[in-house]
């Protein structure tokens, strides 16, 4: 499963975007498992990260299939 990655999470992994494997049908809480187990130094930057699928925000129990857009919104700052 692609995972689109922006801001601060994008920095630490060094792209925007990472293939995640992990068995569908699956909870966005089981892809963020899968995405820090991968990628260990977003890890405190995942708990605190919103989620969206098919450009809406979700919470970790929403459930994916394969075919959605994917991403990891960390928190933003600015002024």
């Amino acid at each position: 499963m692609k995972v689109l990655l922006f801001a601060a999470a994008r920095q630490r992994v060094g792209t925007g975007a990472v293939e995640i494997d992990i068995a569908l049908p699956a909870s966005v809480a089981e892809l963020e498992a899968a995405l820090v187990a991968r990628y260990p130094d977003i890890s405190s930057l995942a708990s605190t990260s919103r989620w969206a699928v098919d450009q809406c925000f979700v919470d970790a129990s929403a459930m994916i299939h394969g075919t959605e857009e994917i991403a990891l919104i960390p928190p933003v700052s600015g002024g």
